[in-house]
């Protein structure tokens, strides 16, 4: 059986998404882990990169609505963005921690 590795949250911060892609720099502190939460009900598409990063609807990871997912960030990224391509607008709310 598989030990639990359960999420220890860090810091945390929000990113408006619309039709244009947005980013914002992640936290240096806190772990490897990314918990995010859409909190509205619009598809977004995330991406993880340095600080020119852009989202790209429907070829980015999809984020879907009233949707929560735990991410590995990978080892060179320095920021996370988003876009919606829906027309609506959402919210997302990240939390950098350790763990699953």
């Amino acid at each position: 059986m598989a030990a639990l590795n359960p999420f220890t949250p860090g810091s945390s911060f929000s990113l408006f998404v619309s039709s244009t892609s947005a980013r914002v720099a992640l936290p240096t502190l806190g772990g490897d882990t990314l918990r995010t939460i859409n909190v509205g009900t619009a598809e977004a598409f995330i991406n993880f990169g340095n600080g020119n990063v852009t989202a790209t609807g429907g070829i980015n990871m999809s984020m879907p609505g009233s949707r929560v997912d735990v991410f590995t960030i990978p080892g060179s990224a320095t920021n996370v963005a988003a876009v919606s391509t829906t027309g609506t607008t959402t919210t997302l709310r990240f939390t950098k921690g350790w763990g699953a």
